[in-house]
């Protein structure tokens, strides 16, 4: 392509505003997205995600925002970040993908480039969103419009690695449409550019990259009932096995959110269609899965275990957002302890300094420490916000006796 790229990014998440506003620093971009209110919040310099800041914002001179699908006629480089979750039956859900397909396919001209930056199973990219592109537009992949895929690596609340701070893999059918991914990629990502011998190599790491981490911490989850069963402080054990340079330092938790808790049902997916072993990767998912019951039926174990009546005891949970220091709430595991506390009867109620639960009805939240003592707190999502604050905090939420529950003990000391 000889001409200045100018660049659309369709979806404008927590991977496609970032996106967005680094290429905004350097091309002319164009960023779309269907939901209008997103767009009036971005145009007053509001991010929900807090992945942005005003700084970043401001040297994205070059950027536009858009809801009106007619704004991105213009652009010559197309990419795609909306988001890919699963059905109630946990199989791949590309409606989003497949959308936003037909809207480039509305504006893509011969000669443009479309890149898919969505999480995918192996063939998707060429074999059904081209293909999508190809019924909307009548151009061909390869042949009229050029093809890319580069998986998205941002990790929602971590302020240590950012878009610039992780290595971009891209990918592409063609040797062309490669060279001006990396060209225009290496311009905002800094730590580097990796080239994927093919697209389906690329979209296929992407699916790993996860799903390794899924398992681990569900052999990790195992541990830790395992050490509980023993009665052994499961923060000490890891302690020990930290000594050894090459142990994989992973810590028990809620896998929720919409990567590690559903990239391995795309992986299964491939693996049904190509009739290989699935087995290690299915029973990650139903450990981690089945870690929501654990956490809620061991936090009403102790408290029946002291006498506690669980439609009146006061409860104060800690974080519901689905990990630390993210506002983002979908697949959140923490609520899916809540919901299974109240079916116990217990009537608890939230503090989430980070996180908006105005949504949710049943509970009584706070958003910052409420000056009250509890039978029992148990905390889901360690934000760094709420943990500083416990710290500084002058009285007790705990009351003699109460029950303090985590599945990281060093936050005892918080109540203590």
């Amino acid at each position: 392509m000889n001409k200045r790229p100018c660049i659309a990014v369709i979806g404008l998440g927590y991977v496609g505003y970032p996106l967005a506003l680094g290429f905004g620093q350097h091309f002319e971009t164009i960023g779309f997205d269907i939901d209008e209110s997103r767009i009036a919040e971005l145009s007053q310099q509001y991010d929900r995600t807090r992945e942005t800041d005003r700084q970043i914002i401001e040297k994205a001179k070059l950027l536009g925002l858009s809801s009106d699908e007619k704004h991105i006629a213009k652009a010559n480089i197309y990419i795609v970040t909306t988001s890919t979750p699963v059905t109630d039956k946990n199989k791949p859900d590309l409606t989003e993908v497949l959308n936003a397909a037909r809207t480039v396919g509305r504006s893509v001209s011969a000669g443009d480039t479309v890149i898919l930056e969505s999480t995918v199973y192996p063939g998707v990219t060429e074999d059904i969103f081209a293909k999508e592109i190809e019924v909307i537009s009548g151009l061909s992949a390869g042949a009229d419009f050029f093809l890319g895929y580069s998986p998205e690596r941002i990790n929602p609340g971590d302020p240590f690695h950012k878009l610039q701070d992780i290595v971009k893999v891209v990918s592409a059918t063609d040797q062309s449409t490669l060279d001006l991914m990396y060209s225009i990629y290496s311009r905002i990502v800094p730590e580097g550019i990796h080239k994927a011998e093919s697209i389906e190599t690329a979209e296929l790491s992407k699916l790993v990259e996860n799903t390794q981490r899924d398992i681990n911490i569900a052999f990790i989850n195992e541990m830790y009932q395992l050490a509980l069963s023993l009665g052994l402080d499961f923060s000490k054990v890891l302690e020990c096995a930290r000594t050894k340079w090459n142990f994989i330092d992973f810590t028990p938790g809620l896998v929720g959110g919409h990567c590690v808790a559903v990239d391995p049902y795309y992986l299964i997916h491939t693996q049904e269609i190509r009739n290989t072993p699935s087995e290690i990767t299915r029973s990650a998912r139903q450990t981690n899965e089945q870690m929501v019951d654990f956490v809620a039926s061991s936090f009403v174990k102790h408290l029946t275990r002291k006498g506690m009546p669980l439609t009146r005891s006061r409860v104060l949970i800690l974080g519901a957002s689905f990990k630390p220091n993210c506002p983002d709430t979908r697949n959140s595991k923490a609520l899916r302890v809540i919901d299974e506390l109240m079916s116990f009867g217990l009537k608890p109620e939230v503090l989430e300094p980070v996180a908006d639960l105005s949504f949710y009805n049943g509970i009584t939240w706070h958003k910052r420490l409420p000056a009250e003592e509890y039978d029992g707190i148990l905390m889901l999502t360690p934000h760094t916000l709420m943990i500083e604050s416990l710290r500084e905090c002058s009285h007790s939420l705990l009351k003699p006796g109460g029950i303090f529950y985590s599945l990281d003990s060093t936050h005892e000391a918080l109540f203590s």
